[in-house]
């Protein structure tokens, strides 16, 4: 038992000195070709927060493989009463310090930030009472791949949901242009007619800023532009944003990119929970299932070059078809205007572009689209 925990708490070790490595090429880098202070700046702030966030996630599951040895929880001679108590003080405690580790938080946005880790949390949760029950009513099948089935069709399920439910209301305005609505009404014609609902975000601080993303069910969702955008962009413009939002729904990225997660964590839970049931003494199933919880976070550092790589290739795919639509110069036009919104955009070290970047560079994006022009 020993060996598996010393080499799951390597693999969480080694992540966090690649992101280390990662983030010193990076402050480099901005050093020769971010000449503008503010610029520099900016980008290291980025660079060490996102290492800062990733130390802190690989110290809490390093803090939990030590306090399920400490506590004896791999023992297997603890009644399950107590091993559930020490699990459950464990899970709220790691919930409530990702809520409220960021620094500068405000007071009034913490409750809202332990709300979205307790609904984060909400389907490993359901996850991990069902496959207890099932070790608890099968305890001789071969429990780590029972699992990964188990979580795929649990993972499948909940996009399926998702696909058929209506998207969920967000606080905000609705578009008060009624020829800008025509005109969108027209395009979601032309792009298939994605079931995709159009909403105005006018609180602050998201009002403020200049951008939208998308929430995709299927070919479906809700489209979110901020009213610093809507205020900023020509209606020509917004249908442009909005055509490159509709390709992200209607080419299916979305459930893509939630089915690679949910293979890569059915393998996860394969190996993980295959070395720690077959190493001696025997473990409980729920002690398995909160590791694998705490532990797949840090541990995924590996594959975030082919996540994040498809996600890039997505942002081009988007952009290809909202540029069918809506024309690849004013499509170009348009992301040229929101780039130089923010003249202090820091770029981004090659290596630390594979490992960390979910979008394009902007030239590269913008070279892509004028050539299709050309």
């Amino acid at each position: 038992m020993s060996v598996v925990l010393w080499l799951l708490g390597g693999w969480l070790v080694l992540g966090v000195i690649v992101d280390a490595g990662l983030y010193v090429l990076q402050r480099r880098y901005l050093a020769a070709a971010a000449p503008d202070p503010a610029a520099h700046a900016e980008g290291e702030r980025r660079a060490s927060q996102r290492l800062a966030g990733q130390g802190r996630e690989t110290a809490l599951a390093l803090l939990a493989l030590v306090f399920a040895w400490g506590a004896g929880l791999l023992s297997g001679t603890l009644g399950p009463g107590l091993v559930a108590l020490c699990l459950a003080l464990a899970v709220v405690g790691d919930q409530v310090l990702r809520a409220f580790w960021s620094t500068g938080r405000q007071a009034q946005n913490r409750l809202a930030a332990l709300g979205a880790q307790a609904r984060q949390f909400f389907l490993p949760l359901l996850l991990g009472l069902a496959l207890w029950c099932v070790a608890l009513i099968l305890p001789d099948v071969f429990m780590p791949w029972l699992w990964a089935i188990g979580w795929l069709i649990l993972a499948g399920a909940r996009r399926v949901y998702r696909s058929v439910s209506q998207p969920g209301a967000m606080a905000g305005a609705a578009l008060t242009d009624s020829g800008l609505r025509k005109r969108l009404r027209g395009l979601a014609e032309a792009c298939g007619r994605p079931r995709c609902t159009i909403t105005v975000a006018d609180q602050s601080p998201l009002s403020a800023q200049v951008g939208a993303r998308v929430e995709a069910r299927g070919r479906g969702g809700q489209i979110v532009l901020t009213q610093g955008l809507v205020d900023r962009l020509s209606s020509s413009a917004i249908l442009a944003v909005v055509a490159h939002e509709f390709g992200h729904a209607c080419l299916g990225h979305l459930t893509r990119f939630d089915a690679m997660r949910a293979g890569l964590v059915a393998i996860y839970i394969v190996l993980v929970a295959s070395g720690l049931i077959a190493a001696p003494p025997e473990v409980s199933a729920p002690v398995v299932l909160w590791l694998i919880y705490v532990t797949i976070g840090p541990a995924a550092w590996v594959v975030r070059p082919a996540l994040n790589g498809y996600r890039r290739g997505c942002e081009f795919a988007a952009d290809a078809f909202a540029a069918g639509h809506v024309g690849s110069h004013r499509l170009a036009d348009t992301l040229a205007d929101l780039f130089s919104i923010n003249p202090n955009r820091a770029g981004l070290h090659p290596w630390y572009r594979v490992f960390n970047a979910t979008h394009p560079a902007d030239r590269a994006r913008l070279d892509r689209l004028r050539g299709r022009v050309s």
